[in-house]
C-alpha cells in the first residue's frame, strides 16, 4: 500500500476545502520559510451541478477579499446582488443590503472550479482526485493520523478494483459537506441527526425579468412554501421551490434536490424566520411585518456580516417582543362606513386587549422552538481535539 505524508490534509475540495487549502499555502514564518505541504482530496474534480451555494452574501464576498480570492468571482458570469425583494399578493418589500454592500450570484459549479484552480496554483498544494474511504487512527491514542483513499481515473469511477493509498498528515481537516462520510467518526456522541423536513426543487428560467433586477426575490405564496428566485448568469435565473417531504412522485419538472436539514447556522435560522414572518405576527400581512422589521438586526445576521449566536438570540427576543408591542400600540386600517374609499387608522381599544394577549402567547410559542439551535451553533463552531490532532468540523 502506497503512503504519502503531508503537513496538512484537507478532505473535500468544495468552497471551504479549496479556500482553506489556498489560505494555508500563504502561511510562512521565520521557523518555516517554505510553504506548507498540503494535500487537497476530492472524489470528483468534474464541475459539480448543484443548486446550493449560488448566492454569496456580502459577508462571503468580504471573506473572499480577505483571503485574496476575489478573482474567483470574475470570468464566471456572476451577477451583483444588492439585496432582496419580498413579493406577496402584488405587494413588494425592498430589503437592501446595508452600507451599499454587494453580494454575488452565480452557477455553483463555475465558482467551485475557479476556487479549485486557485488551489491548484497555490504553492505546496497537491489537488488529488481520490475518494477518502476511512480515517486512519492510532490504536493506542485514537489520534487521527490521516485517511485511506482510492485514486480516481478515467473509466473507473467506483475504484472498487484499486488498491487504497494512505495519506498521512500532522493536521487532518474534514470538509466534505453536509453528507459527510466521517461526521459520525469525528463528532461521536455529540452527533445529532437532523431529520429532512422538506426539499428544494430547482429549475433554471431563461431570460426572465425579476421585479427588481440584481436582487434575490422571495415570493410568499399563501398555503405553500416560499419560492426563491435569483439571477445566476446573464440569461439564467434560478427558481427554488420548497416542497415538503416526501417529494410527490408525479412531480413533472426535472428537479435537482438539495436536502434541507435542520438549521445549524445563524444565517439559516434567520432565513427560516424571514420566509415565515407569521412567526412573529400571526394574522398580519407578512409584507407589513417585513417592511417594519427587516431593516433591523435581521439583515446583518442574514447576509453573514455578523454571524453571532448571541446576536441571533437578541434578534429573536427583540423581534418577538417588538411585534407584540406593535400589535397593542400601532394603529391599523379599519373600514369607514361614511367614507368607504378612505379607511381610518385606529389604535386597538382596551376591549381588544384580551384577544391580542392570546396572539402574544402565540407569538412566543412560535418563536421558542428555535432556541435549541443555539446549542447546535456552539457545537458547530467548536473544534475537537482528537489525541493531539485537531480535526476541524466543517458541516
Amino acid at each position: 500500500m502506497a503512503t504519502t505524508h503531508y503537513d496538512i490534509l484537507v478532505v473535500g475540495a468544495g468552497i471551504a476545502g479549496s479556500a482553506l487549502a489556498h489560505a494555508l499555502s500563504t502561511i510562512t514564518s521565520k521557523l518555516r520559510p517554505a510553504p506548507l505541504r498540503i494535500a487537497l482530496l476530492e472524489r470528483s474534480l468534474a464541475e459539480p451541478d448543484r443548486i446550493v451555494g449560488e448566492l454569496l452574501q456580502p459577508g462571503g464576498v468580504a471573506a473572499l477579499q480577505k483571503l485574496g480570492l476575489e478573482s474567483c468571482l470574475e470570468g464566471i458570469d456572476a451577477i451583483p446582488t444588492h439585496g432582496y425583494c419580498v413579493v406577496r399578493s402584488g405587494q413588494i418589500v425592498h430589503i437592501p443590503y446595508p452600507d451599499g454592500r454587494q453580494g454575488r450570484s452565480f452557477h455553483h459549479g463555475r465558482f467551485i472550479m475557479a476556487l479549485r484552480e486557485r488551489a491548484k496554483r497555490a504553492a505546496g498544494v497537491d489537488v488529488i482526485e481520490a475518494t477518502a474511504n476511512e480515517l486512519i487512527e492510532c490504536q493506542h491514542t485514537n489520534r487521527v493520523l490521516g485517511v485511506r483513499a482510492t485514486r480516481s481515473s478515467a473509466g473507473d469511477t467506483s475504484g472498487s478494483n484499486k488498491e487504497k493509498e494512505s495519506f498521512f498528515a500532522d493536521l487532518v481537516v474534514i470538509a466534505d459537506g453536509c453528507f459527510s462520510n466521517f461526521r459520525s467518526a469525528v463528532m461521536g456522541k455529540a452527533l445529532r441527526e437532523s431529520p429532512t423536513k422538506s426539499y428544494f426543487c430547482g429549475a433554471i428560467l431563461k431570460d426572465t425579468r425579476l421585479p427588481m433586477p440584481e436582487h434575490g426575490t422571495v415570493a410568499l405564496v399563501q398555503g405553500h412554501g416560499p419560492v426563491l428566485l435569483y439571477q445566476i448568469s446573464e440569461h439564467d435565473t434560478r427558481m427554488l421551490v420548497d416542497v415538503k417531504a416526501p417529494v410527490p412522485h408525479d412531480l413533472k419538472m426535472k428537479i435537482l434536490l438539495s436536502c434541507r436539514e435542520a438549521a445549524l447556522s445563524t444565517s439559516n435560522v434567520v432565513a427560516h424566520a424571514s420566509v415565515n414572518p407569521s412567526l412573529y405576527w400571526p394574522g398580519k400581512s407578512p409584507t407589513t411585518l417585513l417592511s417594519t422589521l427587516c431593516r433591523r438586526t435581521y439583515k446583518s445576521l442574514y447576509i453573514r456580516i455578523a454571524p453571532s449566536p448571541f446576536l441571533l438570540a437578541y434578534h429573536f427576543f427583540y423581534v418577538a417582543f417588538y411585534s407584540i408591542w406593535v400589535m397593542f400600540m400601532h394603529p391599523r386600517a379599519v373600514h369607514d362606513a361614511i367614507n368607504p374609499d378612505k379607511p381610518r387608522m385606529v389604535a386597538p381599544s382596551i376591549g381588544e386587549y384580551p384577544g391580542l394577549a392570546v396572539k402574544s402567547i402565540n407569538v412566543v410559542s412560535h418563536v421558542s422552538p428555535h432556541f435549541p439551535v443555539l446549542d447546535g451553533l456552539r457545537r458547530l463552531w467548536t473544534s475537537t481535539l482528537v489525541g493531539g490532532t485537531v480535526v476541524v468540523k466543517i458541516i
